[in-house]
């Protein structure tokens, strides 16, 4: 079948034409490991509080995390028991020192490429960087990844994801399936024997370099 593209967008049925006009009543999942800033970690939430919203944490363990000033932040989440997809938008507010030890942690990559994936608004810090480039995400960040440097920059950030959803995302990194898929592997996902779906592939624009495999299939046992 023949799929149109040329039809006028109609203001009463779409959408993206008729989106909330602020983030009150959502949720942002903010991934943290030991020595996060707690300045930025305050800001957030009060920014995210006086809109209405609420901020909830993924921390290494259910235990929480030590902040940069030595105070316990409480963990909503632990890596792989938070994903991505329960919140509206996510921050990563990595800290430098925890980077090496964040780098090979299935559920981290998995939890960023699926934000980036799912047009998601993303908060980070510059320290989040490397963890981007080992997700495949680092040469197509856009607009809506919004770094996180100042109160001024969280105000930035909340009011971005009042929309959201970046569809942009959608004309300049598509997702195709990087190599074949049973429709056993997908009982298996679906059965949840596989934490996350198939490879998918990011297209990038002309100009930039590719970038790695995006969903990468991690058995649970990997993942624990």
């Amino acid at each position: 079948m023949k799929i149109r593209s040329d039809l006028e967008k109609s203001k009463p049925l779409c959408i993206v034409l008729n989106g909330p006009q602020s983030f009150a009543g959502r949720k942002v999942g903010a991934l943290v490991p030991d020595g996060v800033d707690a300045t930025l970690i305050g800001a957030l939430r009060a920014a995210l509080e006086a809109e209405g919203a609420a901020l909830e944490i993924i921390a290494p363990t259910v235990g929480g995390v030590q902040t940069s000033d030595g105070a316990s932040l409480k963990a909503d989440h632990k890596f792989g028991g938070g994903p991505s997809v329960l919140f509206d938008a996510v921050a990563i507010l990595n800290a430098a020192d925890a980077t090496a030890a964040l780098l090979p942690n299935a559920a981290v990559g998995d939890f960023i490429r699926d934000a980036f994936g799912h047009l998601k608004f993303i908060g980070y810090t510059e320290a989040a960087m490397p963890l981007f480039q080992k997700a495949g995400i680092a040469d197509a960040l856009d607009e809506a990844c919004v770094r996180l440097d100042s109160a001024k920059s969280t105000d930035d950030f909340i009011t971005a994801c009042r929309k959201l959803r970046f569809w942009k995302r959608e004309e300049t990194v598509s997702f195709k399936i990087a190599g074949p898929m049973s429709l056993g592997f997908l009982a298996l996902c679906g059965a949840g024997i596989f934490a996350c779906g198939p490879a998918f592939q990011p297209v990038l624009p002309p100009g930039k370099a590719a970038a790695a495999t995006i969903g990468r299939p991690t058995t649970r046992n990997q993942r624990d």
